[in-house]
């Protein structure tokens, strides 16, 4: 009987405790030698990183910088950064150019070379001019073409190779407006075409694996009646024509959460993967930052019609958002609580990753309070049914992490898959330049390496009559089990192990699957020996097991 409660007891435990940690990820976070005081760093989700596909040693990183005491940023450059071992070792390739720049964003060429577009000053004039690299990593740059006169906050993405006719489709706004026009780039840049109304940034593009090349936006035309909305088009001939653009998602009433800023576009294989962040813009500044805002994801391939196709990945419902009062609000970063995401897709196609910031309970500032800010991750395998998100920068040193940036295409590599994120850490929270009494302290940009280990799981059995889970076999076990369950219908699966306290050890799986039969893999060489349980977890079904580790 003593046993029956204390088994009911670790049952009741396990069940009210939120998982601590995933034992399938590990996150690696090293200094790539990027640092400024200018960190307002993006009007949108920035586009700072590029895995190159056909040399996945390669990874490219540029950042809007500028030193300690600039304080009229004369001296804000746009610097490369560049590793050739993946990130493990970085080196500062040298500016792009030596004149005030701001605001870029980062392609690569078929030959391996980066591409920046950034904004350039030169007296009261500034211009968007594109720089292209000598080669993969040498930080030789010559501008491509004449300046583009008087755009500002140019989005870039490249043509499947650079031999072709077409090798460069850009976006960009008139300075003082909210128009974006697009270009390209041959021997030279072609007229103008007329795109959408929207914020500086809030728009963006994408290549998929036949050379497509998508360009997602959010509306402000307040004329238009689809303020807030999203739009997605598409062109098949290299940028010199694109569909009618389609609306992906409309603001509903009932909630008056609108598009925002934040938006990200990547390609799995030739399916475009969107997300974009909403908020409701009604409120007054200072509400609007409190409020509970959403991380959205949108791909042709879901159930529904547009614009109701979209889905909500990240919410109060789902991460842990702080309470209004706890939010602080003297400084106005154009930021909302869940905010700038950022998508990208595995080499194998099969996963997508969404990674963003949001606001912790922590805040700071000497003159003005605003919140310390962390980014997470989500994860979608071989389906559009996204992880919980998970929390990817440590709570220790406390530093404020914004702006991630990912790269669009991740290598996948055995049981291992990578997400790789560049973003800014700081020790002060919130930006210098939009909060200058603060007092300065260089804001860091860090490359993160997120790597997910798949569990050993196979299928055994494509049907299954009824929900099980089987008892571990062997058991006692030392140092590796299997462990088999059974799914009568297709959902999302958590396969759990504790300790005898009830502590989370190993997630084995937490995904979609399938109805069928499955088998799982636990290996425990660090665990020492002793009793354990794990438990499955279904929306209709859960069950708990115990199983002995002798060593």
């Amino acid at each position: 009987m003593k046993k029956l409660i204390l088994l009911l007891q670790l049952l009741l435990f396990i069940a009210v405790t939120d998982a601590i940690s995933q034992n399938n990820w590990q996150f690696t976070y090293i200094y790539t030698g990027g640092y400024t005081i200018y960190d307002l760093a993006s009007s949108s989700s920035p586009q700072w990183i590029v895995q190159d596909p056909l040399t996945p040693d390669n990874i490219h990183v540029i950042l809007m910088t500028s030193p300690y005491n600039d304080l009229t940023y004369s001296l804000r450059r746009i610097a490369y950064y560049f590793s050739s071992d993946k990130g493990v070792n970085w080196t500062y390739s040298g500016d792009v150019v030596n004149s005030k720049s701001g605001f870029p964003c980062l392609a690569v060429a078929s030959d391996g070379s980066a591409i920046v577009s950034q904004h350039v000053s030169s007296g009261m004039t500034v211009n968007t001019l594109v720089y292209k690299d000598a080669a993969p990593g040498l930080g030789s740059f010559s501008a491509l073409g004449s300046p583009i006169a008087n755009l500002m906050f140019g989005r870039i993405c490249v043509t499947s190779s650079y031999t072709l006719p077409v090798k460069i489709v850009f976006l960009g706004s008139p300075l003082g407006t909210d128009t974006v026009l697009r270009k390209t780039f041959g021997t030279a840049w072609s007229s103008s075409n007329f795109v959408c109304n929207s914020t500086p940034e809030a728009y963006t593009m994408a290549r998929g694996k036949d050379g497509r090349i998508g360009i997602t936006y959010i509306d402000r035309n307040l004329n238009s009646g689809d303020w807030g909305s999203v739009f997605f088009t598409e062109s098949t001939n290299n940028g010199l024509n694109f569909s009618v653009p389609v609306k992906i998602f409309q603001p509903n009433p009932a909630d008056s959460l609108s598009a925002y800023r934040g938006i990200s576009i990547a390609y799995k294989n030739n399916s475009a993967c969107i997300s974009f962040e909403i908020a409701n813009q009604e409120l007054p500044a200072a509400e609007l930052i409190k409020a509970p805002a959403k991380i959205m994801f949108w791909n042709p391939q879901l159930s529904g019609t547009d614009p109701n196709r979209s889905v909500a990945i990240a919410h109060k419902n789902n991460v842990w958002i702080p309470s209004p009062d706890s939010i602080k609000t003297d400084v106005n970063d154009q930021f909302t609580t869940l905010c700038r995401p950022v998508v990208g897709v595995s080499s194998d196609t099969n996963i997508i990753y969404v990674a963003f910031q949001m606001f912790t309970n922590k805040w700071g500032g000497s003159a003005e309070l605003t919140n310390y800010k962390a980014l997470y991750l989500t994860r979608a395998e071989g389906n559009f049914n996204f992880s919980v998100p998970r929390k990817i920068t440590p709570d220790s040193p406390l530093r404020d992490w914004s702006y991630p940036s990912m790269s669009p295409w991740n290598e996948k590599a055995g049981l291992s898959d990578y997400a790789y994120i560049c973003a800014l850490s700081d020790s002060i929270p919130g930006t210098f330049v939009n909060a200058t009494a603060n007092g300065q302290d260089s804001a860091k940009l860090f490359f993160i390496k997120a790597m997910y280990t798949t569990v050993g799981i196979k299928q055994i059995n494509e049907t299954a009559e009824s929900y099980n889970l089987s008892q571990n076999y062997p058991n006692p076990f030392n140092p590796s089990t299997k462990i088999q369950f059974s799914i009568a219908k297709a959902g999302n699966v958590k396969l759990t192990v504790y300790d005898i306290l009830g502590k989370e050890v190993n997630i084995l799986v937490n995904e979609y699957k399938s109805q069928g039969t499955y088998a799982v893999d636990f290996e425990a060489p660090h665990l020492s020996s002793g009793v354990y349980f794990y438990k499955i977890s279904t929306g209709t079904f859960s069950d708990v097991k115990k199983m002995f580790l002798l060593k």
